[in-house]
């Protein structure tokens, strides 16, 4: 762990519960991405993108602790070659993304750890914000429908350097 923050590792955390949840998808496919989506070859993408970090200090001690407030926002995107029929379908799948991840973060793995037996990337981590876009791009729109979901996660640790 980092001595100044935990971004890199609450970020990192993300991205693998990330894989974790969809490398098994193969119909549809789901990509994970760090950054911005490439929809050459998948039909639904998870991009784990911005992560912040907010510090305020909680001891004066030789340690230095301070209370960290970290959020990592992850797109979802949701693509089907169709007309309005393929609306409801896109919709419904990046919810369904989106739920999946709410659910192993909030349940199956509260604290991010990287294996059982490893201690946690963070104390706590719960969705806290969501935006979704039913609009299809106008560059997309001949070609099929599209469906965005922006979620942030927020997570709290405790740094000591």
């Amino acid at each position: 762990m980092g001595s100044s923050t935990n971004a890199r590792e609450f970020r990192k955390a993300i991205f693998d519960a990330c894989v974790t949840l969809y490398a098994g998808d193969t119909d549809p496919y789901t990509r994970v991405v760090r950054g911005l989506p490439a929809f050459a070859d998948a039909q639904d993408n998870v991009c784990v993108g911005v992560v912040t970090s907010n510090q305020e200090t909680i001891t004066l001690g030789t340690q230095r602790s301070r209370e960290e407030t970290l959020t990592c926002e992850v797109t979802f995107y949701s693509f089907r070659f169709g007309g309005d029929e393929m609306e409801e379908v896109v919709e419904a799948r990046a919810w369904e993304m989106l739920d999946e991840l709410a659910e192993y973060v909030r349940v199956t793995n509260t604290s991010l750890k990287p294996t059982p037996e490893a201690d946690g990337v963070v104390r706590q981590c719960f969705l806290t914000d969501v935006a979704s876009d039913a609009a299809t791009d106008p560059d997309v729109l001949a070609k099929g429908r599209m469906h965005v979901i922006t979620a942030t996660f927020t997570a709290e640790n405790r740094v000591r350097s």
